[in-house]
């Protein structure tokens, strides 16, 4: 009895040490060691994109201004940004930029930037200006490293940057074409078939709002977007007749979703 006691003893312990050696290896690095291995490898992956990276972006913790479009390439010391509402895209500003460890990683646009700071920046009419953020969290790299993870230290919101494969002012040149092309009302939202909808689209503002009837069911709801080169991408996914859509592509003067099920048209407006 006490042998097979020692051994239960030995068993116990030999188990115990293996965890331990474990939780070691697990922990070979300090908590400060693996913060700043992270951010290294954020800094590496946003200076790795030739072209940059397109940011979309949403002020106001509640969106309620829409989304809108930046192109950012970095080097290790600086951020140049285009701006879909510069005079000219073609012009971008230079600033300085870092990455560090205050409170997890964090990205900061330390320096004023015309463009960058444009939504955080107070006018007579507002002291917060549009509550636009210029801190952001890293949330994370995409397995692929073709997009990185934000999220706004003031507004919360979540963003994201995209890794940009053409030139920054082609990339936003199209999306001033697209917001062009789609200036208007809607005249018909058809989804999956039924027509007894409505839908208005306000290009200003950035803000999806729609209404449909199909059958006994009536829904609303509204979502803010960001322009694309091929048409919107929604802030989060919208849901229209039980189906998830985070974009919609606009192609011969209808913008579709991908599905085949969801078709809005426009009514231009000249002028």
């Amino acid at each position: 009895m006490r042998k097979i006691y020692f051994i239960v003893l030995m068993a116990l312990s030999l188990s115990a040490q293996s965890c331990l050696m474990e939780d070691k290896n697990l922990f070979d690095n300090t908590a400060a060691e693996r913060l700043q291995a992270y951010m290294t490898e954020c800094s590496d992956v946003l200076t790795s994109s030739e072209n940059g990276w397109i940011f979309e972006y949403y002020p106001e913790a509640n969106q309620s201004y829409g989304g809108f479009v930046y192109v950012v390439k970095f080097t290790k010391g600086d951020v140049t940004a285009y701006f879909e509402l510069a005079n000219d895209v073609k012009v971008p500003v230079t600033s300085l930029y870092k990455i560090t460890g205050d409170d997890g990683a964090s990205l900061t646009f330390d320096t004023y930037n015309d463009y960058l700071h444009y939504f955080a920046t107070p006018d007579g009419q507002n002291y917060q200006g549009m509550e636009g953020d210029y801190e952001f969290s890293l949330m994370g790299v995409s397995p692929d490293k073709s997009e990185v993870y934000l999220r706004g230290r003031r507004t919360n919101n979540k963003m994201t940057l995209r890794r940009l494969k053409i030139a920054p002012a082609v990339y936003l040149q199209n999306v001033l074409a697209m917001k062009a092309a789609l200036k208007g009302r809607s005249h018909k939202l058809v989804i999956d078939g039924a027509t007894n909808t409505s839908c208005k689209f306000e290009t200003n503002a950035n803000i999806f709002s729609y209404s449909y009837t199909i059958g006994d069911k009536v829904e609303s709801g509204e979502m803010a977007f960001c322009q694309t080169d091929t048409g919107i991408r929604f802030y989060r996914p919208l849901v229209i007749n039980g189906v998830e859509y985070d974009s919609l592509r606009y192609e011969n003067s209808v913008l579709s979703s991908s599905d085949g099920k969801v078709f809005i048209s426009w009514n231009k407006i000249i002028g």
